[in-house]
Formats: C-alpha cells, structure tokens, sequence
C-alpha cells in the first residue's frame, strides 16, 4: 500500500511540475508576442513592459534581450540598452547578429569607444566571415569607416 500511495504522490508531482512549466511557456510566449508586435507597431513602451515580463519568466531569452535593447534604445534609455545589448551579446558568444546590434549601439551612442565597437565587430566577422564584406556599406557603422583598426578589420583576409 505505501508503494502505491508514493507512486501516487510521485505522478501527482510530476502532473502538477508540467502543467507549470506548460502555463509558464504560455506566458513567456503570450509576452513576447506581446512586445514584437508592440514594437512592429512603434509602440516602445509596451514593447519594454512586455519584454522586460517575458525576461521575468525566461532570462536566458536572448532574442527578447536584443528587441528589449532596441527599444530602450527608441525610448532613449540609453544606459539600460547598452546593458540590455552587451548582455544578449555575451550569453551568445557566437551569434554574430548580438555583436553585430552591440557594435551598432556603441558607434552610434558611444563614439568615444571605437575600439569596443570594432573588437564586437571582430567578434561577429569572427563567427560570420562573410561579413566582412558588407561591413563597409552599412549605415550604423559609418562613425567608424576612417578607424585604422576598422579599416584594418576590413583589409583582413578570411582565415581559411
């Protein structure tokens, strides 16, 4: 009798641990609808409620981390957007697109600090050689065009 009785707690532990975990995806996933469509609509604020919310729930959401840092940055809440970019870039570390929006943050709001936008750079070129092609034409990056070390970036053959 009391194999069946903690069987039976076993399975209700087990019923219970689902069904949170399933109600907590469905939050995450209603939140973060909530803020793409919020900021597809330029709506920056709800965007940031909502986003900040889903990051409650899910931490380690990177993609929520880089949307919530671009529309701090639509809000003008610079200090918190730096933070907000830096970190998806570094919970990623080989995703070129984190580095990528991080560099474009620091050439645009920090252009006293060239060389951490162009070592973000390196690191994006690094995991995504093809890059470096399109580096040059793009707008965000302009602040940077005449760096030596930007240039030098660019100069550089793909490692084979």
């Amino acid at each position: 009798m009391e194999s069946f009785w903690t069987t039976l707690v076993g399975l209700t532990i087990l019923v219970v641990t689902l069904a949170f975990f399933a109600s907590r995806r469905r939050r995450i996933v209603s939140k973060w609808k909530e803020g793409a469509e919020a900021f597809q609509r330029g709506d920056m604020e709800t965007a940031s409620k909502a986003l900040r919310a889903c990051l409650r729930l899910e931490p380690a959401w990177v993609p929520a981390r880089r949307l919530l840092g671009r529309a701090l940055v639509a809000t003008h809440r610079i200090d918190d957007a730096e933070k907000e970019l830096r970190l998806a870039a570094e919970m990623e570390p080989r995703n070129p697109d984190g580095h990528l929006d991080f560099a474009f943050f620091l050439a645009r709001f920090a252009p006293d600090r060239p060389d951490e936008a162009i070592d973000s750079l390196a690191r994006a070129v690094e995991h995504r050689p093809l890059l470096r092609e399109q580096l040059l034409n793009l707008e965000p990056l302009a602040p940077l065009r005449n760096h030596p070390r930007f240039q030098s970036l660019l100069a550089r053959p793909p490692s084979a």
